[in-house]
């Protein structure tokens, strides 16, 4: 539902920022923020579209006397008021008046709201040792499996090591039911029973805010008990995965991307058409059809040909690339099909094509929109009849495999034109994919951007280097009508100029910054204090390495008070702690 289509108000529930131990609480979702809302012990609240309702939600969907909430005893019931649409609990549509749980979604219309009890009942969750927390993890999914209740973790993590100034104000809006431990030093691991990952993103972002007030930059990964992992080590390790790809100040959770392990290729993605034609993949590729990936050069067409490889039945054999525009043209009917032994000059010995060495798997032919039109008229006698015969030889052999083809052009037009063997485009096109240009998945550029600022550092065993806002807003502003592969090369390009720990505006070229490629004074030369910075953080960095990376001998030799040592670094984003550790391992 679009924010400008709602608006949500209460009347006599008390002041909303106040959050008093153990009340029951609603949080309203269908606008851009989720509001949480107090309710007495006891009491009865109408909802509804009209004026004089107790919550007054402003949504078509919604009648003027909807439904009824009641409290008394501890016990919260909610009543449907004849509504047009109706009310639902959980999915479950409310005939009877029906005695809520914690973490119940009741669906007003088209408006989400969750009862819930933010508040402390008594104390406060206690900071637990790991091993407690796991412990603790594994009896909560156990106690949760039979029926399926919500439960999610939170993976909190901070640029410095959390301490209690940190969690403690963050602690009061828990529950006796939830659960904190420190995974590590700079992450911090939180249970919430009964809540689902979609409810969690409220204590998440409530959490993010509190940092942001000390300062402190912060990002949350969630994970949620059943849809994201069925065990504990699971939901530990999806937690893991949002975290690893969440931005500074945001909260993500598993299904905000999608990673993928495609034999060599590790692809993600968070733009929802991508992730909806890589599920229409996997349907495809279990049956045997062909299929056909169109894009633009430099789109990635590639990764879902690995797709439908490693998705179907016959991802334990062999997958085999042909790139038909690589090859000069006399070289691609030998390259493809094989030959025999003197079947030309310089044929010394037999060799097997592409064709045969991709028998019980798949054959990815690539730009095949440029191969030669008489060798197209061969290639679909050998998908029709399922055998081939090489070149130089008269004896037939039989083929077994899964043809996926690829291409830039348009296919159809190109065979109206003469260009293209109409036959053979109707055989390849039996399952067509159509993979956009990345300027169409606006989503993917951050995270495609910050993947290849990883592999960068994995070559060269480096620190992976940070994509700031600054730079992300310049990238996902340019067109990139060169695609993936063109983001790869001016992160690659950006990162070998980089003298810093993160890739600035500056180091961009100038048809992404804007500028005028042919204005040499448009291009900004870096500022005298610019330089200034860089000598003291590199400065700073070889008197660590001198001093073994204790910070009391290092800033001795620069002559600095420890404290202000420990400010140059944080400013600077040098982390000390991290780099012995690895060391010592």
């Amino acid at each position: 539902m679009d924010a400008a289509d709602s608006h949500i108000t209460v009347q006599a529930s008390g002041d909303e920022a106040t959050v008093c131990a153990g009340e029951p609480h609603l949080l309203v979702f269908g606008s851009e923020r989720a509001p949480l809302f107090r309710l007495a012990m006891d009491g009865s609240y109408v909802i509804g579209r009209a004026a004089e309702a107790d919550i007054v939600v402003t949504d078509h969907s919604v009648s003027r006397k909807h439904a009824v909430l009641a409290l008394a005893a501890g016990r919260a019931r909610l009543r449907d008021l004849g509504s047009v649409n109706g009310t639902r609990v959980n999915g479950q549509r409310v005939t009877e008046p029906l005695d809520l749980r914690v973490g119940d979604v009741i669906s007003v219309g088209s408006v989400q709201i969750v009862f819930q009890r933010m508040g402390r009942e008594r104390g406060r969750p206690d900071l637990l040792t790991w091993q407690a927390f796991e412990q603790c993890l594994r009896a909560e999914v156990e106690r949760s499996l039979p029926a399926l209740r919500p439960l999610s973790l939170l993976l909190a993590h901070v640029s410095e090591p959390w301490t209690k100034d940190l969690w403690g104000p963050f602690v009061s809006s828990l529950r006796t039911m939830d659960a904190l431990a420190l995974h590590d030093d700079h992450t911090l691991a939180i249970l919430l029973p009964e809540i689902s990952v979609m409810e969690a993103r409220l204590p998440a972002h409530r959490l993010l805010q509190l940092l942001q007030e000390k300062g402190m930059p912060a990002r949350v990964g969630a994970a949620g008990f059943p849809e994201d992992a069925s065990d504990a080590s699971a939901l530990l390790e999806a937690a893991g995965v949002a975290l690893d790809r969440t931005p500074v100040g945001q909260v993500c959770t598993p299904e905000d991307t999608v990673h993928v392990s495609l034999g060599k290729h590790l692809a993600s993605f968070a733009e929802p058409s991508v992730k909806t034609l890589l599920a229409l993949t996997r349907k495809l590729a279990v049956s045997d059809l062909p299929v056909l990936v169109y894009g633009e050069t430099g789109v990635g067409k590639e990764l879902f040909a690995a797709a439908v490889h490693h998705f179907s039945p016959r991802a334990r054999g062999p997958m085999v690339t042909m790139n038909c525009a690589a090859l000069p043209e006399n070289l691609v009917e030998s390259e493809l099909f094989g030959y025999n032994r003197g079947a030309f000059t310089g044929a010394v010995e037999a060799h097997a094509g592409k064709l045969e060495a991709a028998a019980g798997g798949t054959l990815f032919l690539d730009e095949i929109g440029e191969m030669p039109l008489a060798l197209q008229a061969k290639l679909l006698r050998v998908l029709e009849e399922k055998e081939l015969t090489r070149l130089g030889d008269n004896k037939p052999r039989k083929l077994d495999l899964r043809l996926v083809a690829a291409t830039n052009r348009d296919l159809r037009q190109e065979a109206d034109y003469g260009r293209f063997r109409s036959d053979l485009y109707y055989r390849l096109s039996a399952a067509i994919v159509v993979v956009p240009p990345l300027r169409e998945r606006p989503r993917d550029v951050p995270l495609l951007a910050r993947h290849f600022a990883e592999q960068i550092a994995a070559r060269s065993g480096a620190q992976p280097l940070e994509v700031p806002p600054s730079t992300l807003r310049l990238l996902n502003g340019y067109a990139w009508p060169g695609n993936v592969r063109e983001l790869r090369n001016v992160i690659e390009r950006a990162a070998a100029t980089a003298t810093g720990p993160s890739l600035e505006p500056w180091m961009l070229p100038a048809e992404i910054r804007g500028d005028d490629p042919s204005d040499e004074s448009a291009v900004p030369a870096r500022s005298l204090s610019e330089e200034l910075r860089e000598f003291e953080r590199r400065r700073i960095v070889e008197a660590l390495e001198e001093a073994g990376w204790i910070q009391a001998r290092a800033a001795a030799a620069m002559g600095l008070p420890v404290r202000t040592l420990y400010d140059r670094m944080r400013q600077y984003g040098i982390e000390g702690r991290r780099r012995r550790r690895q060391e010592r391992s």
